[in-house]
């Protein structure tokens, strides 16, 4: 596939200045006055138009929203979208967002948009008319006089999921690296919170609880539910 997306945008910010390396695009502010950044911070709106019908996929800003659908219907999976009346992270009948990365299925295979970095905002995309627009939460704050680096955006195809998403990961390290032990055995767990909400029971951990324990002791990792978890873990 040839990525024609990312050839073709507008800067929606007068002072953005944008640098394109590998398929990213870094943005920074320079200015010699004080710059206010309003919560809601449109950056980058993307020409391309895709046919309402495309399927998407993307996640929330919280790990108990994501959201799947098509671009006419989008819809939550789970029960705690981002802006329903416990999370409030945006207005009720705003815009659907979908923080950190967008995937949008065409016949020909898929287009991923998404934040490769995240240095200081939280980024996130929205749909308007099949254009998609990247945004930032600029939490209102004033940007004193100066060079001021935001953050980086890449538009990736391929013909699976499963190759938008590594190469998606692969720019990512390009602004994060990966940290040491990153790749050493992961802690083996269960959080009752996603099953059954506030509503766990003992009856219920406690079998769980033995069974993670068998698990971790074959794996060789460490393990707790929510009723063993170390207080240390509690947070």
């Amino acid at each position: 596939m040839n990525n024609n997306t990312l050839q073709s945008y507008s800067l929606l910010f007068d002072l953005l200045i944008e640098s394109k390396n590998n398929n990213q695009i870094a943005l920074k502010i320079i200015s010699d006055k004080e710059i206010d950044l309003p919560e809601y911070f449109p950056v980058i709106r993307f020409e391309k138009r895709f046919n309402e019908n495309c399927r998407v996929v993307g996640d929330g800003f919280q790990m108990l929203c994501q959201t799947t659908g098509f671009l006419n219907k989008a819809e939550p999976v789970g029960r705690c979208p981002d802006n329903n009346e416990s999370y409030r992270i945006y207005g009720k009948d705003d815009n659907q967002r979908y923080y950190n990365y967008l995937v949008i299925e065409e016949s020909e295979g898929y287009t991923l948009f998404g934040f490769t970095s995240c240095h200081r905002y939280a980024g996130f995309f929205e749909i308007t008319d099949g254009q998609v627009t990247a945004a930032l939460d600029g939490e209102n704050i004033t940007l004193e006089p100066g060079e001021h680096h935001l953050e980086s955006i890449a538009v990736l195809e391929g013909e699976t999921l499963a190759q938008v998403y590594e190469q998606f990961a692969a720019a990512i390290a390009v602004n994060h690296p990966p940290r040491a032990h990153v790749a050493d055995a992961s802690p083996i767990g269960w959080c009752s919170w996603y099953a059954y909400y506030a509503a766990s029971l003992p009856k219920i951990l406690a079998p769980t609880s033995t069974r993670c324990v068998a698990i971790s002791t074959i794996s060789n990792g460490c393990c707790w539910t929510t009723a063993t978890r170390p207080l240390w873990a509690i947070g």
